[in-house]
């Protein structure tokens, strides 16, 4: 079982999780080992805090891995898009904040490459957090409506 104090997003518990939306969604699933790439965001992050400096590694994160290297693994599947949880809106090509205020991370996003945006989705970002839950348990999958919020970083 999931510890109650757990904020994070990116456990193996959470991928079990994804797996088993996406078979209910009856769409692929891929796991894919960034591990080596993410531990370079960490160093960056290290050196910059040890500098005094206050830096979100979070936009690093987006940026290069999720919107980069994983956008780079995406076209070697053929895939013409890649869709993440993030409550944020691509509308024609641009960068927008996402509906709900209070879960807005357009501001996480703002270096992801112009060239990329048009081929980014973000279905949440249209909803709020409760609309959100409430779909997920309307389609069966309560197990993740009601998992606690991702708030820390991975």
């Amino acid at each position: 079982t999931r510890a109650d104090h757990k904020k994070g997003c990116c456990s193996a518990l959470d991928a079990s999780d994804a797996r088993r939306v996406a078979d209910r969604l009856d769409i692929p699933f891929y796991a894919l080992d960034f591990e080596a790439e993410f531990d370079r965001i960490i160093d960056l992050f290290a050196a910059e805090y040890a500098r005094g400096r206050t830096p979100n590694p979070c936009v690093v994160c987006n940026n290069w891995l999720k919107f980069g290297q994983l956008w780079a693994f995406g076209r070697k599947l053929g895939a013409d898009f890649i869709a993440t949880g993030h409550y944020a809106q691509a509308i024609n090509g641009e960068l927008h904040k996402g509906a709900d205020p209070d879960k807005d991370q357009s501001y996480v996003l703002h270096g992801i490459k112009r060239e990329v945006l048009p081929h980014l989705l973000f279905p949440v970002g249209g909803y709020t957090k409760p609309e959100i839950r409430a779909l997920a348990r309307d389609a069966g999958l309560a197990a993740v409506a009601d998992k606690p919020d991702s708030v820390e970083i991975c």
